[in-house]
């Protein structure tokens, strides 16, 4: 009996550490969406792995901060538009 939930915490723990590798890759990439799905995967696995919880809020922190940027530039994109035709109207 304990052979085979030592099996399963082990395999648990291959599966969540695949997912660590996979994460870290898509965070060189600066790919902070998946990674952020990656390490939420690996949180699932085992949610007492600090690693895990760490990628998990590093990434989240990331993508966010990705969205905002890109927000911001659409928003100074549209504002130069606005100015733009204006300016042409005066």
């Amino acid at each position: 009996m304990l052979l085979s939930i030592t099996s399963l915490m082990e395999g648990k723990t291959r599966k969540g550490d695949k997912l660590l590798k996979d994460a870290e890759a898509a965070e060189a990439r600066q790919d902070w969406d998946k990674a952020l799905d990656l390490y939420q995967q690996a949180v699932d696995q085992d949610p007492a792995d600090t690693a895990y919880l760490i990628g998990m809020r590093r990434s989240r922190f990331e993508a966010g901060q990705k969205h905002v940027n890109a927000g911001q530039k659409l928003r100074a994109k549209g504002s130069s538009k606005r100015r733009s035709r204006n300016l042409r109207r005066r």
